[in-house]
């Protein structure tokens, strides 16, 4: 099978088109014997015989290489009641098996098995074959599809449509001592199985030959389903359904990559553009099936990044009726080079980097399964740093944790830490999380006239019984001002004995300790701004409950809020 090219990239013709075309049918020589002599084929020794056989398939065969049982598998194989033609029968000496050198391709099968099964039952009728596409048209209600190249194969199935075909088969049959039958079957393309042209008594014409070549247009569109129809295998209403497939809903919209039409025929089919298999614009009643969209699909190129916040399905195409590549776990991170939504559709679909597509999330969700995020997250959860350097004026280094081969502690606090405070959209922090985790955020402050980046860096140290200090938190907000200056704002908080410390650019601004430490308030001023660091406690009703109760830390610089940095401000 392949493709031939009409014309050079130069513009000269290579191939010429005809209005009318006679095919050359196989002859066969059945009154000829066939000639027999001895030979060595694959260093075996037997009776070669030189002729035209043909064969019908009653068991699946392989091809094999050299006619030998144990030679290796060449092309795909023939299945049960095709047609076999051949040129050479050979018998290797003391062999109970006669094989055959295909006449159209390369390799020999077997015409029988070592216990004695018939694997090619011989043809002995006069026979002309003719392999070319045809199509017909059915003269009646419906016609019978047989297994085999004879009315005595088992029916498997009707035809009352247009019959596409890929092999015509004419075949001699004797009635009598002087006279026979003609007997002509066609092989259907797109399905298995053969029709007859005429009754057995050749009396009746079933089938009557259509001049003409099927249309074929190239031309991607989308349609929206109006009425429920399967997938089908090949453009044929008749012919199976694509295995494995599920029928096009009914408002699903589809993308199709080619229409093609029969000649003669009032069906169209469209073969689907991002999964195999062919659906069709009309019923055989004329009824819509297909409403084609004139709106073009939304499309947005760039970086995206996301995370999994429930197991998601992977699709092969940007269709709500696709089929399911693979499945991507709950908290795995992803990133895509294509958001897609079809037209009609309030669906957005994001191109997984690999392979494949994730539906997201309608605007009128009520839980969130897929979350943007933004390329600093996503790089930490993918490339997370074995060291991290915090602190302010001297910088400290802290090994993250790699319990296992998993880095991921830095990621799972931040998002933890960021999930605290979404709601409030302020860059702000915890007592809550693991010890001796090293994390940096990012924010900004928004003014009337400018936007000041923010970096908030923090660690929660544990308590230590050789310098007999409680646990503790520290945190510094980088503040980086329009005119160049940078305002480093540390917190020092004992979580148990109340002590809190603010240092502006490493000078101490305010100390204190507090026996029953509720939460406080600090302003302080520094290179002409005001900041204004607070200590909440929160979850007050469960005293004594470090699972519960714990404190938020928030900074305000000159009366705005810290907001929080998402993938929307990279």
């Amino acid at each position: 099978m392949g493709w031939l090219s009409i014309q050079l990239p130069s513009g000269r013709k290579l191939l010429e088109r005809t209005t009318s075309f006679t095919p050359s049918p196989t002859p066969s020589h059945p009154l000829v014997e066939p000639s027999s002599t001895v030979a060595v084929i694959a260093g075996k020794s037997g009776v070669l015989e030189r002729g035209h056989f043909f064969y019908c398939v009653h068991i699946a065969v392989g091809i094999r290489e050299f006619p030998d049982i144990m030679s290796p598998r060449v092309g795909k194989g023939f299945h049960i009641n095709t047609i076999v033609e051949g040129s050479q029968r050979f018998t290797p000496q003391s062999s109970p098996i006669t094989y055959v050198k295909l006449q159209h391709e390369r390799g020999w099968v077997f015409e029988s098995t070592m216990d004695g099964q018939v694997v090619l039952a011989p043809l002995r009728s006069q026979i002309q074959r003719d392999i070319s596409r045809a199509f017909y048209r059915v003269l009646h209600t419906s016609i019978n599809v047989y297994s085999g190249p004879t009315f005595e194969s088992p029916v498997i199935g009707t035809r009352a449509n247009l019959v596409e075909c890929r092999e015509r088969l004419q075949i001699q049959v004797p009635t009598g001592a002087s006279c026979s039958n003609t007997w002509v079957f066609l092989k259907l393309r797109h399905a298995p199985g053969w029709v007859s042209e005429t009754s057995r008594d050749g009396l009746d014409k079933l089938v009557d030959p259509i001049e003409g070549d099927a249309t074929t247009v190239e031309n991607p569109k989308f349609y929206k389903v109006k009425l429920t129809v399967p997938v089908l295998a090949a453009p044929d209403v008749d012919g199976p359904r694509l295995q494995g497939s599920f029928p096009k809903q009914v408002h699903s919209i589809v993308e199709s990559s080619l229409r093609y039409t029969p000649p003669e025929s009032t069906m169209t089919y469209v073969k689907l553009a991002h999964e195999p298999g062919w659906i069709y614009e009309t019923t055989l009643a004329g009824d819509c099936i297909l409403d084609t969209l004139t709106k073009e699909p939304a499309k947005q190129h760039g970086k995206f990044f996301y995370r999994a916040r429930a197991k998601l399905r992977v699709l092969v195409s940007p269709e709500p009726s696709s089929a399911v590549l693979k499945h991507l776990d709950e908290h795995t991170v992803f990133c895509g080079a294509l958001q897609f939504s079809l037209p009609e559709s309030d669906v957005v679909y994001a191109a997984v980097k690999d392979k494949g597509w994730v539906a997201l999330d309608r605007p009128s969700a009520s839980k969130v399964t897929v979350e943007r995020i933004s390329e600093s997250m996503y790089q930490l959860c993918i490339n997370p740093p074995s060291w991290v350097a915090v602190g302010y004026p001297n910088r400290s280094w802290f090994k993250v944790p790699d319990e296992g081969g998993n880095r991921d502690i830095l990621a799972v606090e931040t998002t933890a830490q960021n999930e605290l405070f979404a709601d409030r959209n302020t860059l702000s922090s915890s007592s809550l999380g693991v010890d001796s985790i090293p994390l940096v955020r990012h924010g900004y402050v928004a003014t009337e006239t400018a936007v000041i980046p923010v970096v908030l860096e923090e660690i929660k140290h544990p308590a230590n019984a050789i310098l007999l200090t409680f646990p503790w938190k520290q945190l510094w907000w980088h503040v980086s001002f329009p005119d160049k200056s940078v305002v480093v704002v540390e917190l020092q908080h004992g979580l148990h004995g109340g002590f809190r410390a603010v240092f502006c650019n490493g000078n101490v601004m305010a100390q204190s300790r507090l026996l029953w430490d509720s939460g406080d308030t600090i302003e302080v001023a520094a290179a002409g701004h005001t900041f204004q660091v607070s200590i909440v406690l929160e979850g007050g009703a469960a005293f004594f409950s470090s699972a519960v109760q714990y404190y938020t830390y928030s900074l305000v610089v000159d009366g705005h809020p810290i907001r929080m940095s998402t993938y929307k401000d990279n």
